[in-house]
């Protein structure tokens, strides 16, 4: 049983509020998340952007699957129950987020405020990947290219693993769950692995980071 122990951690919601798909307004889903909260663990705040990001503490060690049908549940709630989908939820501690922020302001050259970086004179947005189930040790050396428009810059492990990404955007549409989707096709062609996975500008990550969520 995979357990979240005591600590502060982000909930990141898989498949949530991208360009529309199952958008939900994310104060409506936290006032929801605020009811459930119990000795065990407690909501304390949300990123405004629609993808799902609520930051909690964890009082007493309590199982992953707990906490996750929680937020799935509190997300039907704040459709009126339109969607009827279990969500998954993909949780990492802050201090493992804070490594990765700092990762790429001083190794990829990050600014604050954005998910931008220029490599070789070329820009691209910089994507945190969580996995959501076991850690995963990358065979090659990194950086390694999984698509021609991603490329694994960095590995990290608490929970499970997660990366940070390269991700070239084309200038018209384009789509920061792309990094999270080649990721998972690479992993399923290359070892096997069927994982779930999402992905998050590394502006999002740094923001919650610095405590720039709503309450």
């Amino acid at each position: 049983m995979e357990l979240l122990h005591p600590g502060r951690y982000c909930g990141f919601v898989v498949d949530l509020g991208n360009y529309g798909r199952n958008s939900v307004t994310p104060s409506v889903i936290f006032d929801e998340l605020r009811r459930n909260n119990n000795d065990q663990f407690t909501f304390t705040g949300y990123h405004r952007r629609r993808s799902g990001n609520f930051v909690l503490e964890v009082k007493l060690a309590t199982p992953v699957a707990t906490v996750e049908k929680v937020v799935s549940d509190a997300i039907n709630q704040a459709a009126n129950h339109t969607l009827n989908k279990d969500f998954r939820v993909i949780f990492r501690t802050l201090s493992l987020l804070k490594s990765m922020v700092l990762y790429a302001r001083n190794n990829l050259g990050l600014q604050p405020n954005s998910s931008d970086v220029v490599q070789n004179r070329k820009k691209f947005k910089i994507v945190a990947v969580f996995a959501g189930r076991g850690l995963l040790e990358a065979k090659e050396n990194l950086p390694l290219r999984v698509s021609s428009r991603v490329v694994i810059i960095a590995d990290f492990h608490d929970i499970s693993s997660s990366f940070l990404t390269l991700y070239d955007r084309p200038i018209e549409g384009g789509d920061m769950g792309e990094p999270a989707v080649k990721l998972r096709n690479f992993l399923r062609k290359s070892s096997g692995y069927h994982l779930i996975c999402t992905g998050r500008a590394i502006s999002v990550i740094d923001d919650i980071v610095l405590g720039k969520v709503k309450s």
